[in-house]
């Protein structure tokens, strides 16, 4: 069904809905695609909304169609038969060029229902568009989701997620989101610990500093008043002194993570670090596939990160996690369903946190910068 203004009117929605509940209740929803680009926490965030769907309906094959490298985090997952990947790039004629090959994908694999994931409404109207031509008898998102009665507004991305069920007769319930490293993955993170004598020593302590649009050139970025997400950083000189402590007062051994982008930032904050040969930190960032990443990971003890989607993939592997957040608000982004294995940290500012307008004219960042080393410390002694 096209995406128009009609089609959004309660009473068709209801219709939809309606007739979405009578084919789950015949049991004519045999597949299904889940569908989420972007970026690793927004794949995360989809979790618990697949294993919902793969513990009450277990017949249902369920095939997740991602927009990148993110896609690798839910192939190994239990609920996931498959996971096709759809790379348009940014430049959006290339999603024109790309549509008619993925409207074949999508028809010959016979979908009854698509559940739409997509935050962005352009990007959600588009495979709206696509999976109705693809002729998927059902198409949901958020666009054409009723908010279902007796049930109070989500809050969290997971919980916003879980919702698109709700047609299907599934009532959300509070579960974790997950991740489930391959074995091939875990093998190259164990020979790559191996390779650097890190496998035996413990503490193991993760740290991402780092949290870029990596996706999308600089100059894209700007067109739009956009910047890489330095209003999410911790100052490195914090960093610097957190990665100091951790060696000198626990006798940890550290492991840098993040993108090709954030090396430079990842090798600063070992060299802060002032370790002794035997322990000198493992700088990873932009050497790992995602997959490998995350079994990297899940060797980890404790993992400390700024709001990135690594952080929510430490949590969702269950390994303990300390989260700084600053501007962003935890509620709506911070780790989902992880009881007492995540700790939030914030510096308490009145400002913190705020909405997006503020967010982008902000050049302080006080809410980060006068969040103390020592009170990540803390937290992270909670946890070790």
């Amino acid at each position: 069904m096209a995406t128009t203004s009609r089609s959004r009117e309660p009473a068709v929605l209801a219709a939809r809905r309606d007739a979405l509940q009578v084919d789950a209740r015949a049991g004519r929803i045999r597949r299904v695609l889940a569908i989420r680009f972007s970026r690793l926490g927004d794949v995360i965030f989809t979790t618990p909304a697949l294993s919902l769907l793969h513990e009450r309906l277990p017949g249902v094959c369920i095939d997740y169609l991602a927009g990148g490298p993110a896609g690798a985090l839910v192939r190994h997952h239990p609920a996931v038969n498959e996971v096709l990947r759809f790379e348009p790039g940014w430049h959006r004629p290339n999603w024109v060029l790309r549509r008619p090959w993925l409207v074949r994908e999508i028809a010959r694999r016979g979908y009854d229902l698509a559940l739409v994931f997509e935050s962005d409404q352009p990007t959600r109207d588009w495979l709206e568009r696509v999976c109705a031509r693809a002729g998927v008898r059902h198409v949901m998102s958020r666009s054409s989701l009723v908010q279902p009665a007796g049930l109070p507004p989500a809050v969290h991305s997971c919980e916003k997620h879980l919702r698109l069920l709700t047609p299907l007769g599934l009532v959300p319930d509070a579960r974790p989101y997950e991740v489930f490293p391959g074995p091939e993955d875990i093998a190259r993170a164990d020979a790559l610990l191996r390779a650097h004598a890190a496998e035996a020593v413990r503490p193991l302590v993760g740290i991402q500093a780092g949290a870029h649009y990596t996706r999308f050139p600089d100059r894209l970025l700007r067109s739009v008043g956009l910047r890489h997400k330095t209003y999410k950083a911790w100052p490195a000189a914090h960093w610097g002194e957190l990665a100091r402590r951790l060696v000198a007062e626990r006798g940890a051994r550290l492991v840098l993570t993040g993108t090709a982008g954030e090396r430079a930032l990842a090798e600063e904050i070992a060299a802060r670090a002032g370790a002794p040969p035997e322990l000198a930190p493992l700088v990873v960032a932009g050497a790992t596939s995602v997959g490998t990443l995350a079994a990297l990971v899940a060797r980890t003890d404790v993992f400390v990160s700024i709001d990135t989607g690594t952080m929510h993939l430490a949590a969702a592997l269950g390994v303990p996690t300390v989260a700084l957040f600053g501007p962003t608000d935890s509620a709506h982004h911070g780790p989902y369903g992880q009881r007492g294995t995540a700790r939030v940290v914030r510096s308490g500012i009145a400002c913190s946190p705020c909405k997006k307008p503020a967010r982008k004219a902000c050049t302080l960042n006080r809410c980060l910068a006068e969040l103390e080393p020592k009170q990540v410390l803390a937290a992270v002694e909670e946890l070790l």
